[in-house]
């Protein structure tokens, strides 16, 4: 009882204006008892947004990474011109008529 009470104490009340479609969907997910309350649909979204957020950084955290890592090579030298780059990936690549049988020969 007291985590509930302390809960509550720390909750706030917030005003929204939705679009009709946004409200349609709030209502359907209370309906349906995917959710609880108004207020589950609401916090619920924005954890999902805050996990796409987190998401996108990371991307863009590990895309920066790549791209100085290419840089540095770059300037040692360290550099494959498209064509060798495609043949060599092709080569770790098995033939269309074995990838759509599986591996295995008719």
């Amino acid at each position: 009882m007291r985590w509930y009470a302390l809960r509550m104490a720390t909750q706030s009340t917030l005003s929204l204006s939705l679009t009709p479609a946004c409200l349609r969907i709030l209502r359907q997910r209370v309906r349906s008892g995917r959710n609880q309350s108004a207020s589950e649909v609401v916090c619920e979204g924005l954890r999902l947004l805050d996990k796409i957020d987190s998401g996108r950084d990371t991307f863009w955290e590990e895309v920066r990474g790549k791209v100085s890592q290419a840089r540095e090579q770059l300037g040692r030298g360290r550099v494959v011109d498209g064509e060798s780059a495609m043949a060599e990936i092709l080569d770790t690549v098995p033939p269309v008529a074995a990838r759509k049988t599986g591996g295995r020969r008719r």
